[in-house]
């Protein structure tokens, strides 16, 4: 009897060590990170400063894996769910604890819930939600005023987001629409509908004006309570405070102040505005932020304005000639011009001639205040489009363009110069073959042209102060052929030869005839103010 018992203690003490070694493998015992995880399962990691926020943490974590596998299930898609351990703490979801280990200042767990419990509890979870949200596609759409349509549809997306079910929710049980896709799509479609305007949509302002941005449908109503962004900015550079959001008025407007540019190389500033709807995602809803972020694009609007506090002051110097005759064509004995070039006596009145070709900055000015639909040729080469290059590629349409909008600002008649007011203003009253004298340019100091080793494409204005005259006229010799006036039915001429021509060809006297309704890669102009 006592080996009966004695054999029977032994049995339950052998099972007792068993219980308690299965409990220390399951449970306490065992390093979470080191759970060997079984097919038809999944799992959750967790730590933290205590069990109940490692096992917290491991539910989101498990939350997430479980979502991410349903993705891929049902979609192809695979990318991580964002789980927020307020959302985890939310859902009921029934796991069990495999594995947990205590440490002094940090606890580690891993929890495991069957994949079939987990597509039961998903299913429940998900008609629950469906009911609750898919009446939210609708609500897009409805006759409520536009600004409370975005909010349901951010609030909707938002929602779905935070359940994590933004990728696999359907618009309805076993039908393949996607709920999200199709509240963002209805929104798009909404969107593209409505315009949305500056005023002025370009030209002249003073530091601290505004633009007025306004929102209409298709129909012209206009649209309140839209959120609207702005962002103000200089040759790809922000200026002024960060992206300023507001909600358009009874009028469907916004006024946006204009910032300050003091001391800028360029004055020119560029307003985009776009819909804001992105700002009404909730904060832990990132993917829907980045998909109205699209939307906002769809509605847009562009503008570049000039901020005319001291604009005159960036066309000139100017410089005066006087009235009177003078010598115009080639210097006695010049065997280098033809007969066209032949010397004559010649007269002008009294006028102002800019001392340097216009630059690609002030014709950007000029494009930027009048919105002047044609770019110049040679914009998009960065070989051609230095700030203090001579502008290329404009047709003499193009220049008058300029010279007459250049009127305005400086509040004088603006013009190309006339043949004969051009050479007067280059031989600075003297009867010489070049600008600073009879020298020739070959020597590569004085003039952009070919062989000066220097450059190979326009140069910057005044890049050879040698060869200036004693006017303080800059590049009449080479760099860019110039634009004249010539008279009706006579043909078009230019002045000064370029960086593409020899040493010889930069005589003051030579003249080349050029098709007015062509662009060139060496001919720009320079502009003549009349004198009062």
């Amino acid at each position: 009897m006592n080996r009966t018992l004695k054999r029977k203690s032994r049995a339950w003490f052998a099972m007792a060590s068993c219980i308690v070694a299965f409990a220390l493998q399951s449970c306490s015992s065992v390093d979470p990170e080191r759970v060997k995880q079984e097919d038809g399962y999944l799992y959750g990691y967790g730590k933290g400063g205590s069990p109940e926020e490692a096992e917290l943490e491991a539910k989101r974590d498990l939350i997430a894996n479980g979502l991410e596998a349903s993705m891929r299930k049902r979609s192809g898609e695979s990318r991580r769910v964002a789980v927020t351990l307020e959302t985890a703490r939310g859902i009921p979801l029934e796991t069990k604890r495999v594995a947990e280990l205590k440490g002094a200042d940090s606890s580690s767990v891993t929890l495991r819930v069957r994949e079939e419990d987990w597509e039961k509890f998903e299913a429940g979870r998900e008609a629950s939600l469906r009911k609750e949200l898919a009446p939210a596609l609708a609500r897009v759409s409805d006759s409520r005023p536009y600004a409370d349509r975005v909010a349901a549809a951010a609030a909707a997306l938002s929602r779905l987001e935070i359940a994590g079910v933004d990728a696999v929710l359907t618009v309805e049980d076993g039908k393949t629409e996607i709920l999200s896709d199709a509240i963002v799509e209805s929104l798009a479609e909404q969107t593209a509908a409505l315009s949305l305007a500056l005023s002025p949509s370009n030209g002249i302002l003073s530091a601290d004006s505004t633009v007025t941005a306004t929102l209409t449908d298709a129909s012209g109503a206009v649209l309140a309570g839209v959120p609207l962004a702005a962002l103000w900015s200089r040759d790809g550079t922000d200026v002024g405070a960060k992206t300023a959001v507001a909600r358009t008025d009874a009028r469907g407007t916004v006024l946006f102040r204009v910032p300050a540019v003091e001391g800028a190389e360029s004055p020119s500033v560029t307003l985009r505005v776009t819909a804001a709807f992105a700002d009404g995602a909730s904060a832990d809803a990132r993917r829907t932020a980045t998909r109205l972020s699209t939307v906002d694009e769809r509605l847009s609007a562009e503008a570049t304005f000039v901020i005319g506090d001291s604009l005159s002051d960036r066309f000139g110097p100017f410089v005066r000639v006087e009235s009177g005759s003078f010598t115009m064509g080639a210097v006695p004995g010049d065997k280098r011009a033809p007969k066209r070039e032949a010397a004559r006596a010649a007269e002008t009145g009294a006028y102002e001639i800019a001392a340097g070709p216009v630059t690609n900055a002030q014709y950007r000015m000029f494009l930027d205040a009048t919105g002047y639909a044609v770019a110049p040729d040679f914009f998009d080469n960065p070989e051609y489009t230095l700030a203090d290059q001579p502008v290329v590629g404009i047709t003499r349409a193009d220049a008058e363009a300029f010279a007459s909008w250049l009127s305005g600002v400086v509040g004088s008649a603006v013009r190309l110069p006339s043949e004969a007011e051009w050479e007067k203003a280059a031989k600075a009253g003297r009867n010489v073959a070049f600008p600073w004298g009879d020298e020739s340019a070959s020597d590569g100091s004085r003039a952009n042209c070919r062989g000066n080793g220097k450059f190979k494409r326009p140069s910057p204005v005044g890049s050879f102060p040698d060869g200036a005259n004693p006017w303080g006229m800059q590049d009449m010799a080479g760099n860019v052929w110039e634009l004249v006036a010539s008279p009706a039915g006579e043909p078009q001429m230019a002045k000064g030869g370029s960086w593409m021509e020899g040493p010889n060809d930069v005589r003051i006297s030579n003249r080349r005839e050029t098709d007015p309704a062509k662009t060139y890669a060496d001919v720009g102009f320079r502009v003549v103010m009349e004198v009062k």
